[in-house]
């Protein structure tokens, strides 16, 4: 990795990722991590305590942090035990396979250096399946930030996050999947997010078959949102209806197959050439 010793002085973005048993999936990093080294960025990883190979390949990336590898109770639990290891000014959490992008940063840079009490900044999103690619368009105002009935409308693969919001803060390690709607709802109702900004970039490239999108997913996110809801003293903007229907989908898993593929068919633009991202 190149000037890997003044690296970390400069630092500006912290990637923190969050490994468990994931040994097929680490060359992407790898790839991500060598691709990337020329930018004022680091990627923080905290492992789960894998027992597959996982650790080893880990360690043979050049530059990157292994803050911790034990049990933990999940990726927030993760996330939490990465932080202090954190050296950037803003930082984005990513998973093991989740690519960030070149354009995106070095906007991102530009953008925060001129603004710096940005709270939140983010992009579009890419999907990505079978080689193929669909363009997911992020709202220029989210409902996250300054709707009545908020939801995570803004993807969050690779958002940045100034530091300051981790400040005597965490992620609520209790949750499985809604645990990043609950830290910024509630930083967003203790008056921590002082601005957002959406840059016209894709911010990262992620797998459209990650868990957060299956229909156990769904079925835990019900009782999670309701939590939410009742520790805040809000409505969040979800149909429940929806998704108890997607939660009952976890019993028929074929259909539910069939209905994210007609979704994957409809969603976002279709990008035919994965160069262009």
């Amino acid at each position: 990795m190149s000037n890997i010793n003044n690296k970390y002085n400069e630092c500006y973005i912290t990637y923190i990722i969050a490994t468990y048993n994931c040994i097929s999936e680490v060359d992407v990093l790898t790839n991500t991590v060598s691709t990337l080294s020329d930018l004022p960025i680091e990627f923080v990883v905290s492992d789960g305590g894998s027992s597959d190979g996982t650790l080893d390949a880990l360690r043979n990336i050049p530059g990157l942090i292994i803050a911790c590898s034990s049990r933990d109770k999940g990726i927030y639990d993760a996330w939490n035990r990465a932080l202090p290891t954190a050296k950037g000014k803003y930082i984005g959490f990513i998973g093991v396979d989740d690519v960030p992008q070149r354009e995106f940063i070095q906007e991102a840079i530009t953008t925060l250096k001129s603004f710096p009490d940005i709270s939140l900044l983010y992009g579009d999103v890419c999907l990505k399946r079978n080689n193929i690619y669909r363009k997911i368009f992020a709202p220029e105002t989210s409902s996250l930030v300054t709707g009545a009935r908020p939801r995570l409308d803004i993807p969050h693969q690779g958002m940045l996050h100034s530091c300051a919001l981790f400040k005597g803060n965490q992620f609520n390690s209790e949750f499985k999947i809604a645990g990043d709607l609950h830290f910024l709802l509630k930083a967003r109702q203790e008056g921590l997010i002082l601005s957002f900004k959406k840059l016209n970039k894709i911010q990262a490239v992620v797998d459209e078959d990650g868990v957060s999108r299956s229909a156990l997913a769904w079925h835990i996110l019900l009782p999670e949102y309701k939590s939410i809801e009742n520790e805040l003293c809000l409505k969040l903007g979800y149909s429940h209806t929806k998704t108890k229907i997607l939660s009952f989908f976890r019993y028929i898993p074929s259909v539910f197959m069939l209905v994210k593929k007609i979704s994957w068919h409809i969603r976002g633009a279709k990008i035919k050439n994965n160069n262009k991202i």
